[in-house]
């Protein structure tokens, strides 16, 4: 009836100091095409995820929320962060960006082969220990279209009709040829 190595480790305390490991999605997690990313370029298989220098995460314990800055990694798909843990326990979420807000979706601007920075709410739990540090999880969805033709583009529009939704993609200056161009819109999964 005994299950060795099952501990949930020692909860962390309120104003301790900690420095937290973060990496993207994995290859195998399928959540989009390719790893998740609040930015990322297309390379034709998935989407290159990096973290850059002034990225930070809100890190959630209870009803408090402290944010947490990136210390190494950028440039990687794994980084670590550091900060203040808000509350004591055992139990924390961490979320990306730190401010969020569903209305910047309504107009984002055209990234060559990718999406742009902040468009990409993602989130975790973690129970137990700081030590293992999280892997963050797409919370939106990505779409791709792909166009060829000859028509200068300023906008493309995509329409939700049943949530009264329009998503629109800026981009001035793109040109369509025979090569096709994606075009990503990041929207809210489901």
């Amino acid at each position: 009836a005994c299950t060795p190595n099952n501990e949930v480790g020692t909860p962390f305390q309120a104003g301790q100091k900690v420095t937290l490991a973060a990496s993207m999605g994995s290859d195998d997690a399928k959540q989009m095409p390719g790893k998740q990313r609040v930015a990322g370029v297309d390379n034709g298989t998935q989407i290159d995820l990096t973290w850059d220098a002034e990225d930070q995460i809100t890190v959630k314990v209870g009803d408090a929320t402290e944010v947490f800055t990136l210390e190494s990694g950028a440039g990687t798909a794994s980084a670590t962060f550091t900060g203040t843990m808000p509350a004591a326990g055992s139990t924390y979420q961490v979320s990306y960006p730190v401010s969020y807000d569903e209305s910047v979706l309504a107009n984002q601007t055209y990234v060559e082969n990718g999406f742009g920075k902040g468009l990409m709410k993602m989130s975790t739990k973690t129970d137990g220990t700081l030590d293992g540090g999280f892997v963050l999880s797409a919370d939106n969805a990505l779409v791709a279209f792909n166009f060829t033709g000859e028509d200068a583009l300023s906008k493309i529009v995509l329409t939700n009709p049943a949530a009264s939704k329009n998503y629109t993609l800026g981009c001035t200056g793109v040109t369509l040829n025979s090569v096709a161009k994606v075009f990503y819109f990041v929207i809210p999964a489901g």
